[in-house]
């Protein structure tokens, strides 16, 4: 039987792919499982440098699998955690917030950056694991579906909040009060993917995407940016201004910072140290 999820390293960039091709990537219980083991595993080990997910075959994630969603009907499989009872898997990141302690939140808490390689639709779920991610490249035949109020369901793991977010309100209830599917063309221009990529390119570009930012960013401050953009929509302007003061001394003082002004001096590229470091 085929892994239902891959995991492999190029170039200090985890790739994981959904491998359920045939049910366009579903979620199931076993590729839920293996899914938040390739999350944890990415987002713990030094040697990654950034995170690119997609899927196989036509889909990027149709969401939960039908099979898996009659359990639920029927009371048998567990619903989402919850901030007040969160995925013990995730705590290997000991400062996620409780929120982010989920396979469709955990990316944001994730100190490096991820990519969605979205190859087709994503759809229920797969929509709201494709939001957690920090960008969002898509093929011309991707699209979001976020039809949880055609099945009676309600939009999970806070996706009302993200969504709004990122489009504004009137947007998110557009599509969230219809459960219509919003195509590329229409989620590049209300902000929904950073990108449309040529026909069959979009793993390809992702990958050239984040080898770029491996090359150029220091990790140390793309891990201190993404914890305080976690935490922009809980603070006041002041409270912002003020995190960004307190890290700016540690920041100056540390060997990325160093190497960076190093590198612009020299016009060379910067060979950065760990994120730790």
């Amino acid at each position: 039987m085929a892994d239902v999820v891959l995991y492999e390293i190029q170039d200090g960039i985890a790739i994981i792919t959904l491998n359920r091709p045939e049910r366009r990537n579903a979620v199931n219980a076993e590729l839920g499982q293996a899914l938040n083991e390739a999350l944890v595993r990415a987002a713990t080990d030094r040697a990654v440098r950034a995170l690119v997910i997609t899927g196989a075959g036509t889909g990027f994630c149709a969401g939960g699998d039908a099979d898996h969603l009659g359990n639920a009907a029927a009371g048998v499989a567990r619903v989402a955690v919850s901030p007040t009872e969160p995925d013990p898997m995730f705590a290997a990141l000991p400062e996620t917030p409780p929120e982010l302690r989920s396979r469709y939140t955990f990316a944001r808490a994730m100190p490096i950056p991820v990519i969605a390689a979205m190859n087709g639709p994503a759809a229920g779920a797969g929509m709201a694991l494709a939001l957690s991610a920090d960008f969002r490249f898509a093929a011309p035949t991707a699209a979001f579906m976020g039809g949880f109020i055609r099945i009676g369901a309600i939009p999970e793991v806070g996706l009302a909040w993200t969504v709004t977010q990122l489009i504004g309100g009137a947007a998110a209830r557009d599509i969230l009060l219809s459960g219509r599917r919003v195509d590329a063309e229409e989620a590049l221009r209300l902000g929904l993917v950073t990108r449309i990529c040529a026909e069959g390119q979009v793993l390809e570009e992702s990958l050239a995407f984040a080898r770029e930012v491996v090359r150029n960013c220091s990790p140390r401050s793309i891990a201190v940016t993404k914890r305080m953009l976690q935490q922009v929509n809980h603070q006041s302007f002041a409270e912002a201004f003020e995190q960004a003061r307190l890290e700016t001394r540690p920041a100056i003082r540390s060997s990325h910072f160093r190497e960076g002004v190093a590198a612009l001096r020299d016009h060379r590229a910067p060979n950065w140290p760990d994120r730790d470091e």
